[in-house]
């Protein structure tokens, strides 16, 4: 990503020579309900004409989503996140 190479010349330019490592993490949303969860990742997504995509999210939706002990839902996926690291 932009923001990623950004740092990264700037450290350079810092006169730091750092190590770029990509690690893959689990990520979570938790969410009340299914609406909430459909709402939220419309949002996200930047769709603001919902209704034509409604039942194909939810369908979608009922089969990733995890009910948890205390009734909410969670949606879990891995993420890619940079790490650097440099010597002195």
């Amino acid at each position: 990503r932009r923001r990623v190479a950004i740092l990264y010349y700037a450290m350079v330019d810092c006169g730091m020579l750092p190590s770029l490592e990509i690690i893959s993490r689990p990520f979570r949303w938790t969410f009340t309900g299914l609406e909430e969860a459909r709402e939220t990742l419309l949002k996200k997504a930047g769709i603001k004409d919902s209704l034509r995509f409604n039942s194909k999210l939810d369908a979608h939706l009922q089969t990733v989503l995890k009910q948890e002990a205390n009734g909410r839902y969670s949606l879990v996926y891995s993420v890619s996140q940079a790490i650097y690291t440099w010597l002195r």
